[in-house]
């Protein structure tokens, strides 16, 4: 064969071949697993999608504030529904949004991104021998990836491919609302419970102040030990103390802001302890066990990072 025109053939085949690579849909990649759902016909994220996504929350998540996954993998119209949504979410603009509206679609985005993980891998949940969790259902379980599961997923958002980590790290948190932490969920008990609802503009910073409210007087996750003055609560405030320290001064003046179960002006004379954090995945019972939600000894939970900035969390999202 004439060596030109061989030459030819095969850097034709070549770029033939990488055409048809990254014409397909969810694919591994070094950097990681990429769901793409471009191929779902999808407007931008707006008020209809907003609702649709809220009806799934409704229909999944239960009084508890647990998610029906076992329930959600079993019924196809509802899963694609919500890959409807996520699709939508990757036509959106982020920059036509206000800040607001850019909080609320960013954190609708992070829940409903997580939820499509845990559908996605739910028999991955269940840790094997050798697994990070071993015995139990957790986000940490899937592909064994530990902490690095906030990393190695993508999904295009908002025209770009991101991870879980993505929005939080680079996106949620330089808005400079530490409240934020209450409306993101990473599918593990220890996180605050999941809001029943889409999160939405006109609407964002009084229910952001629920939560908040919740957060420090539900008793799920912060208790206040009035003989010994001792405010037990979720290791997200150590990992992220800056956090609360930039958006309210310190932790104690955030506390105060909130706190109804003691004076506010005792707090000063409290101390902050952390918890353990629980890893296992935030699911609710399946309808007719005839069992409560069995919550196993916690995990210990991971330190600050090195420098003790409480800006980064060890593990996880």
């Amino acid at each position: 064969m004439n060596p030109v025109k061989s030459y030819t053939l095969t850097l034709a085949l070549l770029i033939f071949s990488a055409l048809a690579l990254t014409a397909v849909g969810p694919c591994q990649q070094d950097q990681g697993k990429r769901y793409s759902y471009d191929g779902i016909s999808a407007n931008a994220f707006d008020a209809a999608k907003e609702s649709e996504y809220d009806s799934l929350l409704q229909k999944y998540v239960d009084n508890d504030s647990l998610i029906k996954y076992e329930k959600w993998t079993q019924n196809t119209p509802d899963f694609q529904n919500l890959k409807n949504v996520i699709a939508a979410m990757g036509s959106a603009d982020d920059s036509t949004m206000s800040l607001d509206a850019k909080k609320a679609f960013y954190i609708n985005a992070y829940n409903a991104l997580t939820i499509d993980l845990i559908l996605s891998h739910y028999s991955e949940t269940m840790g094997g021998n050798g697994s990070p969790l071993p015995g139990e259902r957790s986000i940490r379980n899937i592909s064994n990836l530990d902490s690095q599961v906030w990393d190695h997923f993508k999904w295009r958002v908002s025209g770009k491919q991101r991870s879980l980590n993505d929005i939080e790290h680079r996106i949620l948190r330089p808005m400079g609302d530490a409240r934020i932490h209450f409306a993101i969920v990473c599918a593990s008990m220890g996180c605050p419970p999941i809001y029943r609802h889409a999160f939405s503009e006109g609407t964002l910073n009084q229910v952001l102040d629920e939560l908040a409210d919740s957060f420090v007087n539900s008793g799920k996750s912060t208790t206040f030990d009035k003989v010994n003055r001792i405010i037990s609560t979720s290791h997200i405030l150590n990992w992220f103390g800056q956090d609360f320290v930039n958006s309210f001064g310190s932790l104690k003046s955030f506390f105060s802001k909130y706190v109804e179960v003691i004076p506010a002006q005792e707090v000063e004379s409290y101390s902050i302890k952390f918890h353990d954090y629980d890893w296992s995945l935030n699911e609710s019972p399946p309808t007719g066990s005839g069992t409560e939600h069995e919550v196993p000894a916690p995990s210990p939970s991971p330190s600050p990072t090195p420098g003790g900035s409480g800006t980064e969390r060890e593990i996880g999202g």
